[in-house]
């Protein structure tokens, strides 16, 4: 009887320490994608991804947080994809969040003098936005659209 008791307190004394030691974690990506993982309290974000099997792309914005407890949660915001013509080239670029100057800049288009966009620079850019010409003179900006995608 002592022994079975001693085994007891074993498997209580084991099943509080592995508790300890875990963490439930939702991951999820702002196109759907959900999981949940009971993983090692000490594994990474980019260890937590991985088992997840959840990938984060160019552009993407990851998030991971740890709650207080044995919780945590892994979020990807997923970039969207923005393609800006200009003087007759092609500008791919992806943003997760951004204005019209946000696009242009990461497209490393400066605009200069007389040049403007429609919709204005403090414009916000979301999937399937677009942005018309944007240059009166020849020199300018001549997008005939700015898709995202």
């Amino acid at each position: 009887m002592l022994a079975f008791c001693v085994m007891v307190v074993c498997l209580v004394a084991t099943l509080g320490v592995t508790a300890a030691n875990l963490r439930l974690t939702y991951v999820t990506d702002s196109n759907g994608a959900r999981q949940v993982l009971l993983t090692d309290a000490d594994a990474s974000p980019a260890q937590v991804m991985h088992l997840s099997g959840i990938r984060s792309e160019e552009g993407d914005e990851v998030y991971y947080t740890a709650f207080s407890g044995n919780l945590a949660s892994l979020n990807i915001e997923r970039a969207f994809s923005v393609s800006i013509t200009a003087d007759g080239q092609e500008y791919p670029v992806k943003l997760v969040f951004g204005t019209v100057a946000d696009a242009l800049e990461r497209a490393g288009i400066t605009l200069e003098g007389d040049d403007y966009t429609e919709p204005a620079l403090d414009h916000v850019v979301t999937a399937g936005s677009k942005i018309p010409p944007g240059r009166e003179t020849p020199s300018a900006i001549t997008s005939s659209y700015c898709q995202a995608t």
